[in-house]
């Protein structure tokens, strides 16, 4: 992508095929997020949003069985270029966009369900 730009789409790869295919857009055009598996879903939280303008806290969970997002509860931080672990879900640092952080915060795998 040139320039700023930033994307809802979203795509799974089918190791098969060796081929990409398009889900259901995200309900945000995130990035910069956390992510893991949890539960059988993608969870994505934070991240740069509003076409690179804004830094959020908002979450998301992918369900294949459903083919589609829901919204999760807001992180305690908005930050952005974050990492991830996946037993439960835990965001650790980022950048507050002016600072980086230490912080770590977790939700348990088995409350994904929004």
């Amino acid at each position: 992508m040139a320039g700023s730009s930033s994307t809802k789409h979203a795509y799974v790869y089918d190791p098969g095929a060796d081929s990409w295919s398009p889900i259901a857009d995200m309900p945000a055009d995130l990035w910069g997020s956390a992510y893991g598996v949890g539960s059988g879903k993608l969870v994505i939280s934070s991240g740069v949003v509003n076409n690179s303008s804004a830094i959020t806290n908002q979450g998301f969970a992918f369900d294949p069985a459903a083919g589609s997002w829901s919204a999760l509860p807001n992180a305690n931080t908005s930050v952005y270029r974050v990492g991830a672990a996946t037993r439960g879900f835990y965001k650790i640092g980022g950048s507050l966009g002016s600072s980086n952080t230490a912080g770590v915060h977790r939700r348990d795998a088995a409350r994904l369900r929004p």
